[in-house]
């Protein structure tokens, strides 16, 4: 597979600020390591060490302190929450060669102790990006600037335009069961997609979650993860998850941190400030992949996700997570929340920006329809001086047209070039 560039990469030079160590952190299997080469590559090229198996750990283990002693500079360190005694030595390291030059490129999947160790060793030198799976404009190799163009559009309230496309059309349920793997992208056919992401869990679950943390029951929590899955774009009811599977609330509530610190789930708030009616206070829960998600809901091909009960939810899943990905490169200080009424007004995702909310409702569907307006007009209403004045329907429907006043029907194709 040959290289595919990724957005991130116009967000990173050698010289940002005073930095002089990068993090790259996000789920397995996500890019990491490949983008860690091609910036090393990119900035006149230097050593690589991957800590990925207990032979290459061991070069670290039995002598930290040399081993940092005889490291040359730049560098790439791969999959460095394997070997948590390196932190220490990598600050002396650091403090005994400063540069405004990003000289060191560490890469991580995991974010419990991982991110501990950061913050304890190298607070104020270390530079953290995040990169999860492919947008489907990246898998589909879309130019960054005309797909930042549009997102950005899309926050200010200014009209967004069609995607230039080179290659081969990709339909929404084709991405929607490939997710953002660049292994995926690569194969032929669902049965090897499957195999791909079987693979992908037993790795998960029996290497990286025992790291993680000490769980008893593996079997137990691979079964939880599926019901998470089946869960995305739902609101999340611990009680409810754990009762599935006979755990406590307690335990439901630490398997679903555990999936956040692996960068596989992700939980968007309800909006509450400041509004008086009463509301719905639960988290909603989204996978980050969509294909790992329709695996884990037994979905192979798009004859089967047609039949899906939950392809609505799944729809939205894929949206969101394609949201979440566009603003981790292009505006990470986005916030994402959803909105719901206990009288049934809800909007699937409510953007803030600089204290300022942007509706999004989520339609899988091709034929429009005013009522899809109703929910951000209440929260319009309920939100007043907050309110951005500008709100979204992203739908299968192919034309950018209002629907309401200024609510705005986005095609899903002008986000991902998907149709």
């Amino acid at each position: 597979m040959s290289y595919i560039y990724r957005y991130l990469q116009s967000n990173l030079s050698r010289k940002i600020g005073d930095f002089s160590v990068l993090l790259i952190t996000g789920p397995r299997r996500a890019g990491k390591s490949t983008l860690a080469k091609k910036l090393l590559h990119e900035w006149g090229g230097g050593s690589y060490q991957s800590f990925d198996t207990p032979e290459e750990q061991w070069v670290l283990k039995n002598d930290p302190q040399l081993f940092v002693q005889n490291l040359k500079l730049p560098a790439v360190l791969d999959e460095i929450q394997n070997v948590p005694e390196i932190f220490p030595y990598l600050k002396s390291l650091v403090d005994s060669h400063p540069s405004s030059e990003i000289r060191l490129i560490l890469t991580g999947s995991q974010s419990f102790s991982m991110m501990r160790n950061v913050n304890e060793s190298l607070a104020g030198r270390i530079l953290i990006k995040e990169l999860l799976p492919f947008t489907a404009t990246e898998a589909l190799q879309i130019d960054v600037q005309e797909v930042k163009a549009n997102f950005l559009s899309l926050l200010k309230g200014e009209e967004l335009t069609r995607l230039t496309t080179t290659g081969s059309p990709c339909s929404v349920d084709h991405a929607i069961l490939s997710g953002g793997y660049p292994s995926v992208w690569n194969l032929s056919g669902s049965e090897h997609r499957n195999d791909w992401y079987d693979s992908y869990c037993q790795t998960y679950v029996e290497r990286d979650v025992r790291q993680l943390v000490n769980i008893k029951d593996l079997a137990l929590y691979q079964k939880f993860i599926s019901l998470a899955a089946h869960r995305s774009a739902k609101l999340i009811n611990y009680s409810e998850l754990g009762k599935d599977i006979s755990v406590s609330y307690k335990t439901s509530k630490n398997y679903l941190s555990i999936l956040e610190a692996s960068y596989l789930w992700t939980g968007l708030p309800a909006y509450e400030k400041k509004i008086e009616a009463r509301l719905v206070k639960a988290s909603k829960g989204i996978f980050i992949d969509s294909g790992l998600c329709s695996y884990l809901n037994g979905i192979s091909d798009e004859q089967a996700l047609s039949r899906f009960a939950n392809r609505d939810f799944l729809f939205e899943t894929w949206c969101i997570a394609e949201l979440l990905k566009l603003a981790k490169t292009f505006q990470n200080t986005l916030k994402f929340y959803h909105y719901r009424r206990s009288n049934s007004f809800e909007v699937d995702c409510v953007l803030e920006l600089a204290g300022k909310l942007i509706p999004i409702e989520i339609k899988n569907s091709a034929k429009i329809s005013k009522d899809w307006a109703a929910g951000i007009g209440d929260f319009a209403r309920q939100t007043k001086d907050a309110y951005s004045g500008y709100g979204y329907v992203i739908s299968r429907y192919d034309q950018a047209v209002e629907i309401a006043p200024n609510v705005k029907n986005i095609p899903i194709s002008y986000l991902t070039s998907c149709a």
